[in-house]
């Protein structure tokens, strides 16, 4: 990420687009940015973890979202448009792992092991 934290603080894409409850930088953004949104799922995470919450619903929402817009590559798109969740421009992203793995850490879960394991690639060691 690029020193831009996310601060906890976001506009929710509105309920008429695709991308409905991604999160926005800014409230005329049209472009969800992975990494960010990444970012951010992490910092309300860990707030959640702090203060003893097991309330994480957005967050799973976001999680389940990115697990369909990864591509056969493994990857994600860096910018999403959030009006019809395509991937804007080429860049890609491997960033929602981290994501991915802490979920699975705090809910001992299976249920993103093949997102894990897809971004990865076959036979490529990543560490986190």
């Amino acid at each position: 990420m690029t020193g831009n934290r996310p601060r906890l603080h976001w506009y929710p894409a509105p309920q008429d687009w695709a991308g409905f409850g991604l999160p926005l930088a800014h409230p005329d953004d049209v472009c969800v940015q992975t990494d960010w949104t990444v970012e951010l799922a992490l910092e309300l995470l860990h707030e959640a973890r702090r203060r003893h919450h097991a309330e994480f619903g957005e967050v799973l929402h976001w999680a389940h979202m990115l697990k369909a817009l990864q591509g056969e590559d493994g990857l994600w798109p860096e910018c999403i448009e959030g009006k019809t969740c395509h991937a804007v421009g080429g860049a890609r992203t491997r960033t929602p792992e981290r994501l991915f793995r802490t979920i699975r850490e705090l809910m001992t879960t299976s249920e993103f092991d093949t997102v894990i394991a897809r971004s990865k690639g076959e036979g490529e060691s990543y560490g986190i």
